[in-house]
């Protein structure tokens, strides 16, 4: 076994099973997945069983996107037995499952949020972040095993000091409402009516929120769609009945139109009409923000007075330019995850390795002790043992160990256990054979400090 392959048995003990919606599984699947209060005190139960064999650590994590189970210390099969204490045993063909190294760089990935919805996005790194903290408070991540997990931490430091994948806008949606900068000092302040209630029409919604805009008018062709809604529910939001929408229209700043509709949700003759029967008329600025597919806003509105129309090529040109941007800081992101993951190894091996020579020290001292209390004057000289002259053999054992492959290294860990197990039975048995024995041993481990040296 060479060193690195050494480290890869290691790496080889990394798994991690994933449900994303990235990969088609669907918000249904996701939520019959998800592991509750009961499924994780199984998932636990179950890996404390393992853990009275050998140290084994896990953690999940959950967010809107993804449920992912990840699992450091158990073999591919002993990964798979442990999924059948969660609901994830239900739909295996619906996972992911990443294992070795694959697993380090999904972590990795996943951190640094190069496997999210919005490439760039800040909040997975977050709920990672929270989620390893919590199993590891929690006993789930075991100390000696916590390395891996905060190298992922680190990568994700590094990818956003050294690339610009976060920068810009990362939709469609708020690269509309960042538009309104070029008509309006501060358009917070503004009043805006949204219609519709698809994906597009919720996801401005919650740009909307998340900026502090606080005069929010909401309407939709359905209103029970909407009526039902935490956002209305909650107050956030004024409803609207949709046969008002021309009315409001002439009261508010910003238009924001997503429907999916073949026929124009605001006409120009309509919204004409509107402005002239308007109780109080209005100069000031209007700016829609068309982001149907086809158009909602007919495109003869900005011939109206101070109005204006920003249709969905505008944005998506917007979005694309930093798209293109981007794509070249994803490609350096993907680099540094390359690099990371052979830095992690690097510093496995001499993790390791320092393992190694601890136990190979503990071995020379307890070889020492023994030697020293067991030899007579005689013997000792006869096969050149003496204190100092065993400090110079273990120091000369020790460089060597820390500069040999792995096959040299398990060579003198098998000759110095020889020497350990036979002067355990030299202590019982001090018989002419048992000290030729013992001979041979030592003389063959002062061969082995020379040869490699």
């Amino acid at each position: 076994m060479s060193s690195l392959q050494s480290v890869d048995s290691l790496l080889s003990l990394f798994s991690c099973a994933s449900a994303n919606s990235l990969s088609g599984v669907s918000t249904e699947q996701r939520e019959a997945l998800r592991l509750y209060a009961s499924d994780l005190e199984a998932l636990h139960d179950t890996v404390c069983e393992f853990r009275k064999l050998k140290e084994v650590s896990y953690f999940y994590l959950e967010t809107c996107h993804r449920i992912e189970v990840y699992l450091y210390g158990a073999t591919q099969e002993e990964f798979f037995k442990i999924l059948e204490a969660t609901p994830l045993k239900r739909s295996v063909k619906s996972l992911q499952i990443f294992q070795d190294q694959a697993a380090v760089e999904h972590l990795f990935k996943v951190t640094s949020s190069l496997e999210s919805q919005v490439l760039g996005e800040t909040e997975i790194s977050g709920q990672m972040k929270l989620a390893i903290q919590k199993a590891k408070e929690n006993n789930h991540i075991l100390g000696t095993h916590y390395f891996y997990f905060d190298a992922a931490l680190k990568v994700n430091k590094k990818i956003r000091k050294q690339t610009k994948l976060g920068e810009g806008e990362q939709s469609v949606a708020l690269s509309a409402l960042r538009s309104l900068e070029e008509f309006y000092e501060d358009y917070r302040r503004k009043t805006f009516l949204v219609i519709g209630a698809g994906t597009m029409a919720l996801r401005s919604l919650s740009y909307l929120k998340k900026l502090g805009v606080e005069k929010i008018i909401w309407a939709n062709r359905s209103s029970q769609k909407i009526l039902n809604h935490p956002y209305v529910l909650n107050a956030e939001v004024q409803p609207l009945p949709f046969e008002m929408i021309y009315k409001k229209i002439t009261e508010v700043d910003v238009v924001l139109s997503a429907v999916r509709t073949q026929q124009p949700i605001v006409e120009f003759h309509k919204f004409k009409e509107a402005m002239k029967s308007a109780s109080v008329k209005s100069e000031s600025l209007k700016v829609f923000l068309d982001l149907g597919m086809p158009r909602n806003v007919e495109e003869e509105i900005h011939l109206y007075g101070n109005a204006y129309v920003l249709g969905l090529d505008a944005f998506e040109n917007r979005v694309q330019k930093v798209e293109e941007k981007k794509l070249a800081s994803l490609r350096l992101a993907e680099e540094i995850i390359e690099l990371s993951v052979h830095e992690l190894k690097k510093d496995l091996e001499m993790n390791t390795r320092a393992q190694e020579i601890s136990k190979l020290i503990q071995l020379l001292n307890h070889i020492d002790e023994v030697l020293d209390t067991s030899l007579t004057v005689d013997f000792s000289e006869k096969i050149g043992y003496n204190r100092q002259a065993f400090r110079i053999l273990k120091h000369s054992l020790i460089e060597c160990f820390k500069r040999s492959e792995s096959l040299e290294v398990e060579k003198i860990m098998g000759s110095l256990q020889g020497l350990k197990d036979e002067l355990a039975l030299f202590q019982r048995d001090q018989s002419r054979n048992k000290k030729l024995k013992l001979h041979e041993h030592y003389r063959s481990l002062q061969e082995i400090s020379v040869h490699f040296h």
